[in-house]
C-alpha cells in the first residue's frame, strides 16, 4: 500500500525539524542565508522522497507536485525560520566590564559575589542569555579591591599566621593578596572542574591575545556540553560558559567570540600575549596594541 499524503507531510516536517536542530545557532533566516536555507530544505525534501522510493513524485515535482504538499513544505520552512531568527546573535559590548561577546539577544545582568581562593569576598556581575534549551553566560569578578582587603587582614593577623602577615614582601603582598590574584585563573578553573561533569578538554589558550584556560565538560546529569574560557584582563576575572543539550552543535562560536574593549568601546588587541599576573599587576609594561609603536 502506498504511503498516505498525511504520512508524507509528517516525514517532511520531521526532516526539516531535524535540520533546524542540527544547524541551530549557525544561521539567521534573513537575506542570503534565508535563500540558502530554503534551497537546502527543498533538497532535503527530495532526499526524503527518494529514500522512500517515491521517484514518481519526484518526476512530477515541482510542476505537478500536489499543491498541499508544496504549501506544507513552505509553511514548515517559514515556521522554522521564524523560530530561529526570533533570537538573532548579536555582538554585545560592555564598557564597564571591558568585554565584547556574541549573545543570542540582550543578556540579563545580575550582581554576584565571589569568594577567592584565600577567602576574600569580591563583587562581580553575571551576564546571561538563553536560546531555547541553550544557555550562555559571562561572569566578571573584580579583583581590584583585593589589595585593600589584604592590607586590612594583615593588620589584624594573629601572631604566627604567615599567610596574612603584613611583612609578606612585595611578591606576595600584605595578606598574600598578590598570591591570591595570580592564582585566580587556576582557582576558577578548579571550581569548574568540581562540577558533576566529565572533563573532555583543558588547554592553555588566549582570547584576543589575553591568556587563559579553555575547558570542555560533558555534564553527567543530562549529557549536555559546556565550553568555557577562564581569563583575566586588567585585574578582572572572566568566566565564559556556553552550555547546549546533547546532540546540539558545540558552543565553540560563542566561546571564540570573546574580546576586549576599552572605556569608550574600542577593541583591544595586543601585539603580544597579555598576562594579568605580569601586565595587569604592573610587573611588566602592557603589550602594545595592534598598530601602536613605542
Amino acid at each position: 500500500m502506498g504511503r498516505q499524503p498525511q504520512a508524507d507531510l509528517v516525514l517532511v516536517a520531521r526532516c526539516l525539524s531535524k535540520m533546524a536542530d542540527v544547524s541551530r545557532g549557525l544561521w539567521q533566516c534573513s537575506d542570503v542565508t534565508s535563500i540558502v536555507f530554503r534551497v537546502v530544505s527543498i533538497y532535503m525534501v527530495a532526499v526524503v522522497y527518494r529514500r522512500f522510493g517515491m521517484e514518481q513524485s519526484l518526476q512530477m515535482w515541482p510542476g505537478r507536485l500536489p499543491v498541499m504538499r508544496m504549501v506544507a513544505v513552505v509553511v514548515s520552512v517559514i515556521s522554522i525560520c521564524g523560530e530561529v531568527s526570533a533570537q538573532p546573535w548579536e555582538e554585545y559590548v560592555n564598557t564597564d566590564d571591558g568585554f565584547r561577546v556574541n549573545f543570542p539577544g540582550e543578556p540579563t545582568v545580575a550582581n554576584v559575589m565571589w569568594e577567592s581562593q584565600l577567602g576574600y569576598d569580591l563583587t562581580g556581575r553575571q551576564y546571561t542569555a538563553e536560546r531555547g534549551p541553550e544557555r550562555y553566560s559571562v561572569t566578571v569578578i573584580d579583583y581590584s579591591g583585593l589589595e585593600a582587603q589584604g592590607i586590612e587582614r594583615s593588620e589584624s593577623c594573629p601572631p604566627g599566621n604567615a599567610q596574612c602577615r603584613a611583612a609578606a614582601g612585595p611578591v606576595l603582598g600584605p595578606g598574600y593578596w598578590r598570591h591570591d590574584e595570580r592564582g585566580a585563573l587556576v582557582y576558577a578553573t578548579f571550581r569548574l572542574l568540581q562540577r558533576d561533569a566529565i572533563l573532555t578538554g583543558l588547554v592553555w589558550e588566549w582570547q584576543d591575545r589575553v591568556e587563559g584556560h579553555l575547558i570542555q565538560l560533558t555534564n553527567t546529569a543530562d549529557q549536555s556540553r559546556t565550553f568555557a574560557f577562564v581569563g583575566m584582563h586588567e585585574r578582572k576575572l572572566y568566566i565564559l560558559e556556553g552550555t547546549v543539550p546533547m546532540g546540539y552543535p558545540e558552543p565553540a562560536l560563542f566561546q571564540q567570540s570573546l574580546g576586549w574593549v576599552d572605556s569608550v568601546g574600542d577593541s583591544i588587541r595586543y601585539q603580544g600575549v597579555y598576562s594579568n599576573s605580569f601586565h595587569g599587576m604592573g610587573v611588566y609594561e602592557v603589550p602594545l596594541r595592534v598598530g601602536q609603536v613605542r
